[in-house]
C-alpha cells in the first residue's frame, strides 16, 4: 500500500486534497473506505464533472462504484483484455477481500509494443537494459545486475524498476536492481577543474530518503560515499552486472564507478551496457568524458568503455526497437569491453550463418 499512498483516498475526504495527488501523479485516485477495503476510483472525467458543477465536498460524491478491477492470476492477459475494448489508462488490483494490491497501467500491459515504438519513460534506460537481458539470456545466465549511479530524487530509479521488472519477465530472467548515492546530494570534495563546478553545485540534488524508500518495491538502495560504497558492493554478492546508468555529474565521483568495472570477469557480462548523463560535447577533457578517457588508458588492452568522447549512435542499443524510435539517442549510451572475458567471443549473433548464395547480375 505504501507505494500508492498518494493515489489513495478515503470516501470522506476533502475533494480538493484528492484532486491535488491526482494532479501530481496523473494516475486516477484509489477510493477506500473506512476498513480500507477498495470501493472505487475517481478518474479525470469525475473530477472535471465536479469542477464544472460544484458543490463537491468530499470524494464519496464524484466516486465510480462500478470502475474495473482484475485480481488473481493472468493479470497481464486480463490487462489486455480490458485495455482492448476500454480507453482507461489504470486497472486496480485487487486480491480476495478487496484489499488494494498493485495498480496495473496500459503502459505495463503492453510493454513490448511501447518499448518498440519508443513510448516509455527513460527509453533510454529501457534499451540499455534490453540489450543487457538479451546478451545474458544468449549467454545462457539467469540472473543479472543493473545499477544506477546517482539516485538524487529517485525518478531513475523508479523508472529502471519498472524495466527491470517488465523486461526481466519477457527475457525470462531475473535483473536485480541497485542504486547508489551519498543521500546528500554532490559530496564537497577538495577538487579542480576536472569537477565543473562552474556546472554542478556541492550538495545539491539530495534525497528524500524516506520518500524514495516507501515507492520502491525491489530495488536496493546503497547510501554513502560511493567511494566506500563501491568497494562494499561486492559483499552483497549480487549477480553479474549488465547495465549502468552513470549520473553522478562530476569527474571525482565518476572515479570510483569505473573502478568498480575493474573486477574479476565473473563479476560482469563479457559487455556491460552503459548510459553517461553527463556527457557533453565541447567538455571531453573534463567530468566524466575524462574519467572515461583514463580508464580507457589504464586498462588498454583488456577493459575498453566505447565510443570514447563524442560520437554516432550506437547499434548495440537498437535492440528490439523500430528504426524511427531508435533514432535520437544520443553519445552518453556506451559499452564497457572486457577482451580478456571467457565468454567474450561466445556467438549471440541474432541468426545462423549459413552458405552465401551466389547472386545473378545482368551486366
Amino acid at each position: 500500500m505504501k507505494k500508492f499512498l498518494e493515489c489513495v483516498a478515503h470516501e470522506k475526504d476533502d475533494i480538493y486534497k484528492a484532486y491535488w495527488n491526482f494532479c501530481k501523479t496523473g494516475v486516477m485516485t484509489l477510493v477506500l473506505d473506512e476498513e480500507d477495503k477498495f470501493v472505487g476510483a475517481v478518474g479525470v472525467k469525475e473530477y472535471e464533472k465536479a469542477m464544472v458543477y460544484g458543490g463537491v465536498e468530499c470524494v464519496s460524491e464524484i466516486t465510480n462504484y462500478n470502475c474495473t478491477v482484475i485480481g488473481g492470476d493472468h493479470l497481464y492477459e486480463q490487462a489486455r483484455n480490458i485495455y482492448y475494448e476500454k480507453n482507461i489508462e489504470w486497472l486496480p488490483v485487487l486480491d480476495a477481500e478487496r484489499n488494494l494490491v498493485d495498480v496495473f497501467s496500459r503502459r505495463r500491459a503492453f510493454y513490448k509494443k511501447y518499448f518498440e515504438e519508443g513510448k516509455l519513460p527513460y527509453l533510454h534506460y529501457a534499451r540499455i537494459v534490453w540489450a543487457a537481458a538479451n546478451e545474458a539470456k544468449k549467454l545462457g545466465l539467469m540472473a543479472i545486475s543493473v545499477i544506477e549511479f546517482g539516485v538524487a530524487g529517485g525518478n531513475g530509479l523508479l523508472a529502471l524498476e519498472f524495466h527491470a521488472r517488465e523486461i526481466g519477465r519477457l527475457f525470462d530472467i531475473e535483473i536485480q536492481v541497485y542504486g547508489f548515492d551519498t543521500g546528500e546530494g554532490l559530496p564537497e570534495y577538495e577538487t579542480d577543474y576536472k569537477d565543473q563546478l562552474f556546472r554542478f553545485k556541492m550538495g545539491a540534488y539530495k534525497m528524500n530518503f524516506s520518500q524514495l524508500a516507501e515507492k520502491l518495491t525491489s530495488a536496493k538502495l546503497v547510501l554513502g560515499d560511493i567511494h566506500a560504497t563501491s568497494l562494499q558492493f561486492w559483499e552483497m554478492c549480487p549477480a553479474p552486472i549488465g547495465a549502468m546508468m552513470v549520473d553522478v555529474d562530476i569527474y571525482t565521483s565518476t572515479i570510483p564507478v569505473l573502478q568498480m568495472l575493474e573486477t574479476d570477469c565473473k563479476n560482469v557480462l563479457p559487455r556491460i551496457f552503459m548510459y553517461f548523463d553527463d556527457i557533453f560535447k565541447g567538455y571531453e577533457n573534463i567530468g566524466e568524458n575524462l574519467a572515461i578517457k583514463e580508464f580507457n588508458e589504464r586498462n588498454q588492452g583488456s577493459i575498453s568503455i566505447s565510443p570514447e568522447g563524442t560520437g554516432r549512435d550506437y547499434d548495440a542499443f537498437s535492440l528490439g526497437c523500430t528504426a524511427q524510435s531508435a533514432k535520437g539517442e544520443t553519445i552518453e549510451m556506451k559499452v564497457c569491453h572486457y577482451f580478456r572475458h571467457p565468454m567474450y567471443n561466445v556467438y549471440i549473433a541474432p541468426r545462423e550463418w549459413g552458405e552465401a548464395p551466389l547472386k545473378q547480375y545482368i551486366l
